[in-house]
């Protein structure tokens, strides 16, 4: 999906491609048969999984919650409830859950915890 430039084509309908720079790409939502793409100006609807977009995304790009996969470059800060990191706050300020199965995971990628 994602070409040697580094451009993302999104089906984002029918007869129509939108060519996307990656790290433009906020977070990924999953809805149903389909993810929604989240920018700075907007979102998009790609009839995909986000099992199947995650696995074309660059490794930057990390699943945080079963519905959500957010892109570390877009990522301010972390926030915990009571000693358990809880939320990931974007770039564009959305507040994004972290699944208690996907917390270790995500601290590895961000340097914070070693593979054990």
């Amino acid at each position: 999906m994602i070409n040697e430039h580094g451009l993302l084509a999104i089906k984002t309908e029918p007869g129509k491609i939108t060519l996307i720079e990656n790290p433009s790409v906020i977070l990924l939502r999953a809805a149903g048969n389909y993810v929604e793409l989240f920018f700075d100006d907007g979102r998009l609807l790609h009839r995909a999984t986000l099992q199947s977009m995650l696995g074309k995304m660059p490794e930057y790009f990390v699943q945080v919650h079963r519905s959500y996969v957010v892109n570390l470059k877009h990522l301010k800060h972390i926030q915990s409830e009571l000693g358990r990191y809880t939320e990931c706050i974007m770039s564009d300020g959305q507040q994004i859950p972290i699944g208690p199965q996907f917390r270790s995971l995500l601290m590895m990628r961000l340097g914070l915890q070693s593979e054990d």
